[in-house]
């Protein structure tokens, strides 16, 4: 039964074509619908700034920087005028709020 077997299985495999390395492989091609042009709109609105919203984007981030350095003033301001000991705790604790928020 064993010989049997082998005697298919060798029959089975002189029916398989030989490797030909000069075929090319037929190379899968991709085809875009011109009609689709979801990604390229999505592309456009990321890219598309209007001179007002760079204004005001420019105006939010001078304006938050110099509130943080108005803040840093008034957290030394207070720091100076409280003492020795307590402007360590004051700093100390200023800097843990600051940083979690």
């Amino acid at each position: 039964m064993y010989a049997k077997h082998t005697q298919q299985m060798k029959e089975e495999v002189t029916e398989i074509a030989p490797f030909d390395p000069t075929k090319k492989r037929r190379q899968n091609i991709l085809i875009v619908d011109p009609g689709d042009d979801y990604l390229v709109d999505k592309l456009a609105k990321k890219t598309e700034n209007l001179p007002g919203e760079t204004l005001c984007k420019g105006l939010n981030k001078g304006f938050g920087t110099l509130l943080a350095g108005l803040l840093v003033f008034f957290i030394e301001y207070v720091a100076d005028a409280t003492g020795q000991i307590f402007q360590a705790v004051f700093i100390g604790v200023a800097v843990f709020l600051l940083v979690s928020f």
